[in-house]
Formats: C-alpha cells, structure tokens, sequence
C-alpha cells in the first residue's frame, strides 16, 4: 500500500506472518510490516509488527469515507509505531497527519504532514486488500 502526496511518500508493506507455526490466535494476528516514508527531503525505514485487525480498521475507514466523501481515515498500530490521520477535505483533497516511533517506546519521533487527492483512497483500498488476502 502507498500514499503519494505533495513531496511525500509514505508506503506499508506486509512481509510475513510474525508467529507463523503459532497456534494462539492472538499471536497468528501480527504481521511483520515494513514500513518507508519519504518525507521533503526525510527519509524513514524500519520494520514493525503490526494487526491484522489494525489494518481491517483502515479498510473499515476508507470505505465509509469513500461513502460519504467527507470525514476522517486513520491508521494507528496498538504499540504507536505508526499513526496516521487523513481528513477529507470539502476540495477533494485529504490532509494526513502522521507520527512514527522507532524504536517503539522510548525511540525517536518524526511528525508529518501532507496531502494527496481523495481519489487515492480507493487504490489504497484496494492494494491493501489484495495484500491482505494472502493473510
């Protein structure tokens, strides 16, 4: 999955199952995900692991928001490794905020913003859904 707006990048990438061999369903929900941003001249890469239902929830968002064209998209990872917010706006165009940690807890900060066009959402839709199935 990637958002490409104005002088940015931010791209999400599932490898693997984290617990493959695992047989507890909590464990075979994290995903191990690579995670890229390019930033206006920032440059951000690390790996984390991230839910299954995190991911769910962001679809669950995009959709309602493709529905009403109005409202709010957000990705957050239950350990804050990532979130990012995307307020649609009345012009067609969504603002995303965003925060990335690495490492999770105590690691460095990098806030953001940028925009991109409200018709991205649903190749975002798309892509991370077809990513997804396999999973």
């Amino acid at each position: 999955m990637k958002i490409v707006g104005d002088n940015a990048t931010v791209e999400i990438s599932i490898l693997r199952k984290a617990h493959p061999e695992s047989e507890d369903t909590w464990d075979q929900q994290w995903l191990v995900t690579h995670i890229k941003a390019f930033l206006d001249g920032f440059q951000a890469c690390f790996e984390t692991c991230v839910m299954r239902h995190e991911f769910d929830s962001f679809i669950d968002s995009i959709s309602n928001a493709l529905g009403t064209q109005q409202g709010m998209v957000e990705f957050s990872t239950l350990e804050e490794a990532l979130h990012l917010k995307g307020i649609v706006g009345y012009t067609g165009n969504i603002e995303w905020i965003g925060l990335m940690i690495y490492p999770i807890g105590t690691g460095s900060k990098l806030h953001f913003a940028f925009k991109t066009d409200f018709y991205q959402l649903q190749r975002i839709k798309d892509s991370l859904t077809r990513e997804l199935s396999v999973y």
